[in-house]
Protein backbone atom coordinates (compact mmCIF):
# COMPACT_ATOMS: atom_id res chain seq x y z
CA UNK A 1 0.00 0.00 0.00
CA UNK A 2 2.81 2.34 0.91
CA UNK A 3 4.67 1.46 -2.33
CA UNK A 4 1.51 2.09 -4.39
CA UNK A 5 1.02 5.45 -2.69
CA UNK A 6 4.59 6.46 -3.40
CA UNK A 7 4.26 5.49 -7.03
CA UNK A 8 0.97 7.40 -7.30
CA UNK A 9 2.52 10.59 -5.96
CA UNK A 10 5.56 10.23 -8.22
CA UNK A 11 3.23 9.85 -11.24
CA UNK A 12 1.16 12.92 -10.18
CA UNK A 13 4.31 15.00 -9.79
CA UNK A 14 5.43 14.00 -13.29
CA UNK A 15 2.01 15.00 -14.69
CA UNK A 16 2.06 18.34 -12.91
CA UNK A 17 5.61 19.00 -14.05
CA UNK A 18 4.61 18.17 -17.63
CA UNK A 19 1.66 20.54 -17.54
CA UNK A 20 3.86 23.27 -16.09
CA UNK A 21 6.32 22.91 -18.95
CA UNK A 22 3.50 23.04 -21.49
CA UNK A 23 2.12 26.16 -19.78
CA UNK A 24 5.52 27.83 -19.86
CA UNK A 25 5.89 26.96 -23.52
CA UNK A 26 2.44 28.39 -24.22
CA UNK A 27 3.40 31.59 -22.45
CA UNK A 28 6.49 31.92 -24.64
CA UNK A 29 4.44 31.43 -27.79
CA UNK A 30 1.80 33.95 -26.74
CA UNK A 31 1.67 37.06 -28.97
CA UNK A 32 3.66 40.01 -27.68
CA UNK A 33 1.92 43.07 -26.21
CA UNK A 34 0.34 45.56 -28.60
CA UNK A 35 2.87 48.09 -29.84
CA UNK A 36 2.44 51.70 -28.67
CA UNK A 37 0.48 53.95 -31.01
CA UNK A 38 2.44 56.94 -32.25
CA UNK A 39 1.03 60.46 -32.22
CA UNK A 40 1.02 60.44 -36.02
CA UNK A 41 -1.08 57.25 -36.02
CA UNK A 42 -3.45 58.49 -33.31
CA UNK A 43 -3.89 61.92 -34.91
CA UNK A 44 -3.22 61.48 -38.65
CA UNK A 45 -4.33 65.02 -39.52
CA UNK A 46 -1.94 66.60 -37.02
CA UNK A 47 1.14 68.58 -37.99
CA UNK A 48 4.07 70.11 -36.22
CA UNK A 49 3.63 73.82 -35.60
CA UNK A 50 6.26 76.32 -34.56
CA UNK A 51 6.08 79.51 -32.55
CA UNK A 52 9.25 81.59 -32.29
CA UNK A 53 11.28 78.52 -33.18
CA UNK A 54 9.62 76.28 -30.58
CA UNK A 55 7.59 73.28 -31.74
CA UNK A 56 4.40 71.58 -30.61
CA UNK A 57 1.74 69.40 -32.23
CA UNK A 58 -1.10 71.25 -33.99
CA UNK A 59 -4.50 69.57 -34.35
CA UNK A 60 -7.61 70.88 -36.06
CA UNK A 61 -10.84 68.98 -35.42
CA UNK A 62 -13.78 69.03 -37.85
CA UNK A 63 -16.80 69.93 -35.74
CA UNK A 64 -18.97 67.26 -37.38
CA UNK A 65 -16.80 64.64 -35.67
CA UNK A 66 -18.02 65.96 -32.32
CA UNK A 67 -21.71 65.60 -33.14
CA UNK A 68 -24.31 67.85 -34.73
CA UNK A 69 -23.43 71.30 -33.42
CA UNK A 70 -24.83 73.36 -36.27
CA UNK A 71 -28.16 74.25 -34.61
CA UNK A 72 -26.47 75.45 -31.43
CA UNK A 73 -23.94 77.54 -33.34
CA UNK A 74 -26.74 79.11 -35.39
CA UNK A 75 -28.47 79.94 -32.09
CA UNK A 76 -25.27 81.63 -30.96
CA UNK A 77 -25.14 83.64 -34.17
CA UNK A 78 -28.75 84.81 -33.67
CA UNK A 79 -28.04 85.79 -30.06
CA UNK A 80 -25.22 88.03 -31.23
CA UNK A 81 -27.27 89.61 -34.00
CA UNK A 82 -29.98 90.41 -31.46
CA UNK A 83 -27.33 91.70 -29.00
CA UNK A 84 -29.00 89.59 -26.35
CA UNK A 85 -28.08 90.16 -22.68
CA UNK A 86 -24.36 90.34 -21.95
CA UNK A 87 -23.59 89.93 -25.65
CA UNK A 88 -24.59 93.52 -26.37
CA UNK A 89 -21.63 95.34 -27.85
CA UNK A 90 -19.66 92.16 -28.54
CA UNK A 91 -18.68 90.94 -31.98
CA UNK A 92 -19.08 87.23 -32.76
CA UNK A 93 -16.03 87.25 -34.99
CA UNK A 94 -13.80 88.55 -32.21
CA UNK A 95 -14.58 85.83 -29.65
CA UNK A 96 -12.08 83.22 -28.55
CA UNK A 97 -13.29 80.14 -26.66
CA UNK A 98 -10.48 78.62 -24.59
CA UNK A 99 -9.99 75.51 -22.48
CA UNK A 100 -6.78 74.07 -21.00
CA UNK A 101 -5.66 70.62 -19.92
CA UNK A 102 -2.88 70.75 -17.35
CA UNK A 103 -1.03 68.44 -15.00
CA UNK A 104 -2.61 70.07 -11.95
CA UNK A 105 -1.89 73.36 -10.16
CA UNK A 106 0.03 76.24 -11.73
CA UNK A 107 3.31 74.73 -10.52
CA UNK A 108 2.75 71.88 -13.02
CA UNK A 109 2.85 72.14 -16.81
CA UNK A 110 0.21 72.84 -19.42
CA UNK A 111 0.16 70.10 -22.05
CA UNK A 112 -2.96 70.72 -24.16
CA UNK A 113 -5.04 73.73 -25.13
CA UNK A 114 -8.16 74.05 -27.24
CA UNK A 115 -9.43 77.24 -28.86
CA UNK A 116 -12.39 77.91 -31.10
CA UNK A 117 -12.98 80.94 -33.30
CA UNK A 118 -16.05 81.78 -35.35
CA UNK A 119 -14.76 84.31 -37.86
CA UNK A 120 -14.99 82.87 -41.34
CA UNK A 121 -16.77 79.80 -39.97
CA UNK A 122 -16.11 77.82 -36.77
CA UNK A 123 -12.59 76.43 -36.31
CA UNK A 124 -11.53 74.27 -33.37
CA UNK A 125 -7.75 74.20 -32.96
CA UNK A 126 -5.71 72.35 -30.36
CA UNK A 127 -2.06 72.40 -29.36
CA UNK A 128 -0.39 69.41 -27.70
CA UNK A 129 3.01 69.20 -25.99
CA UNK A 130 4.66 65.98 -27.15
CA UNK A 131 7.03 66.20 -24.20
CA UNK A 132 7.24 68.39 -21.10
CA UNK A 133 9.70 70.98 -22.53
CA UNK A 134 7.23 71.88 -25.29
CA UNK A 135 5.05 73.62 -22.71
CA UNK A 136 6.73 76.95 -23.41
CA UNK A 137 5.64 76.72 -27.05
CA UNK A 138 2.05 76.13 -25.90
CA UNK A 139 2.16 79.12 -23.54
CA UNK A 140 3.46 81.31 -26.36
CA UNK A 141 0.79 79.99 -28.74
CA UNK A 142 -2.06 80.43 -26.24
CA UNK A 143 -0.89 83.93 -25.38
CA UNK A 144 -0.90 84.79 -29.08
CA UNK A 145 -4.48 83.59 -29.48
CA UNK A 146 -5.65 85.58 -26.43
CA UNK A 147 -3.95 88.75 -27.67
CA UNK A 148 -5.36 88.31 -31.16
CA UNK A 149 -9.00 87.95 -30.05
CA UNK A 150 -10.02 90.61 -27.53
CA UNK A 151 -13.08 88.79 -26.16
CA UNK A 152 -12.15 85.66 -24.23
CA UNK A 153 -14.77 83.02 -23.28
CA UNK A 154 -13.96 80.35 -20.69
CA UNK A 155 -15.64 78.16 -18.11
CA UNK A 156 -14.28 79.04 -14.67
CA UNK A 157 -11.38 80.61 -16.54
CA UNK A 158 -11.27 83.69 -14.34
CA UNK A 159 -10.33 81.50 -11.40
CA UNK A 160 -8.21 78.92 -13.23
CA UNK A 161 -7.40 79.08 -16.96
CA UNK A 162 -6.29 82.70 -17.33
CA UNK A 163 -4.38 82.86 -13.99
CA UNK A 164 -2.71 79.57 -14.97
CA UNK A 165 -1.52 80.99 -18.30
CA UNK A 166 -0.31 84.12 -16.51
CA UNK A 167 1.74 82.18 -13.96
CA UNK A 168 3.26 79.84 -16.54
CA UNK A 169 4.08 82.81 -18.81
CA UNK A 170 5.92 84.50 -15.94
CA UNK A 171 7.84 81.27 -15.37
CA UNK A 172 9.22 81.59 -18.92
CA UNK A 173 9.82 85.34 -18.54
CA UNK A 174 7.00 86.11 -20.96
CA UNK A 175 4.47 88.92 -20.82
CA UNK A 176 1.13 87.52 -19.58
CA UNK A 177 -1.70 87.97 -22.11
CA UNK A 178 -4.58 90.25 -21.14
CA UNK A 179 -7.87 90.06 -23.05
CA UNK A 180 -9.92 93.19 -23.48
CA UNK A 181 -13.02 91.42 -22.11
CA UNK A 182 -13.49 88.07 -20.39
CA UNK A 183 -16.83 86.23 -20.38
CA UNK A 184 -16.80 83.43 -17.82
CA UNK A 185 -19.68 81.00 -18.36
CA UNK A 186 -19.40 79.64 -14.83
CA UNK A 187 -20.23 83.08 -13.44
CA UNK A 188 -23.04 83.50 -15.97
CA UNK A 189 -24.46 80.14 -14.88
CA UNK A 190 -24.37 81.19 -11.24
CA UNK A 191 -26.38 84.30 -12.06
CA UNK A 192 -28.86 82.65 -14.44
CA UNK A 193 -29.41 79.39 -12.54
CA UNK A 194 -30.33 79.84 -8.85
CA UNK A 195 -29.25 77.29 -6.27
CA UNK A 196 -31.27 74.10 -6.55
CA UNK A 197 -32.08 74.57 -10.24
CA UNK A 198 -29.56 71.88 -11.21
CA UNK A 199 -27.53 69.36 -9.16
CA UNK A 200 -24.48 71.62 -9.65
CA UNK A 201 -23.05 74.07 -12.16
CA UNK A 202 -20.26 71.92 -13.60
CA UNK A 203 -19.78 72.07 -17.35
CA UNK A 204 -20.89 68.47 -17.92
CA UNK A 205 -24.01 69.06 -15.81
CA UNK A 206 -24.95 72.12 -17.88
CA UNK A 207 -24.24 70.15 -21.04
CA UNK A 208 -26.54 67.36 -19.92
CA UNK A 209 -29.47 69.43 -18.62
CA UNK A 210 -29.37 72.46 -20.94
CA UNK A 211 -28.17 70.84 -24.15
CA UNK A 212 -29.58 67.35 -23.56
CA UNK A 213 -26.26 65.70 -24.38
CA UNK A 214 -24.29 62.91 -22.70
CA UNK A 215 -20.75 62.18 -23.81
CA UNK A 216 -19.72 58.65 -24.70
CA UNK A 217 -16.22 57.39 -24.04
CA UNK A 218 -15.31 60.54 -22.15
CA UNK A 219 -12.45 60.56 -19.66
CA UNK A 220 -13.03 62.10 -16.20
CA UNK A 221 -11.10 65.32 -15.67
CA UNK A 222 -9.31 64.07 -12.56
CA UNK A 223 -7.69 61.23 -14.55
CA UNK A 224 -6.28 63.45 -17.31
CA UNK A 225 -2.95 64.44 -15.65
CA UNK A 226 -2.11 60.80 -14.90
CA UNK A 227 -2.88 59.78 -18.50
CA UNK A 228 -0.51 62.42 -19.83
CA UNK A 229 2.28 61.33 -17.47
CA UNK A 230 1.73 57.73 -18.60
CA UNK A 231 1.95 58.84 -22.23
CA UNK A 232 5.28 60.57 -21.56
CA UNK A 233 6.64 57.37 -19.99
CA UNK A 234 5.26 54.90 -22.55
CA UNK A 235 4.97 56.95 -25.74
CA UNK A 236 1.59 55.31 -26.38
CA UNK A 237 -0.70 57.95 -27.88
CA UNK A 238 -3.77 55.79 -27.24
CA UNK A 239 -3.70 57.31 -23.78
CA UNK A 240 -4.36 60.77 -25.24
CA UNK A 241 -7.10 60.10 -27.79
CA UNK A 242 -10.00 60.56 -25.36
CA UNK A 243 -8.16 63.38 -23.56
CA UNK A 244 -7.97 65.37 -26.79
CA UNK A 245 -11.65 64.67 -27.50
CA UNK A 246 -12.56 65.72 -23.95
CA UNK A 247 -10.85 69.06 -24.47
CA UNK A 248 -12.53 69.56 -27.85
CA UNK A 249 -15.96 68.80 -26.37
CA UNK A 250 -15.37 71.29 -23.56
CA UNK A 251 -14.60 74.07 -26.03
CA UNK A 252 -17.58 73.27 -28.26
CA UNK A 253 -19.93 73.01 -25.27
CA UNK A 254 -19.00 76.53 -24.18
CA UNK A 255 -20.01 77.90 -27.57
CA UNK A 256 -23.31 76.00 -27.40
CA UNK A 257 -24.07 77.16 -23.85
CA UNK A 258 -23.29 80.85 -24.31
CA UNK A 259 -26.59 81.85 -25.99
CA UNK A 260 -28.55 79.92 -23.33
CA UNK A 261 -26.89 81.76 -20.45
CA UNK A 262 -27.19 85.30 -21.79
Amino acid sequence: MRTDSAEYFRRRLREIAGRKKEGEKGTEERPSAVSPLTLEEAFPESQVASVEGMEYLHLESPLDELGDAQDELEMLDRAFREERGVLKGYSLNRLLFLDLETCGPATSPLFLFGVMTLDGGPRLIQGLARRYPEEEALIRAVSGWIERYPYLVTFNGKAYDLPFVHQRAIRYLLKPPRPKEHLDLFHLARRRLPNGTLPNRKLLTLERFLLGKTRRGDVPSHLIPALYHQFIKSGDARLLVNVVRHNAYDVLTMAQLLPLLT
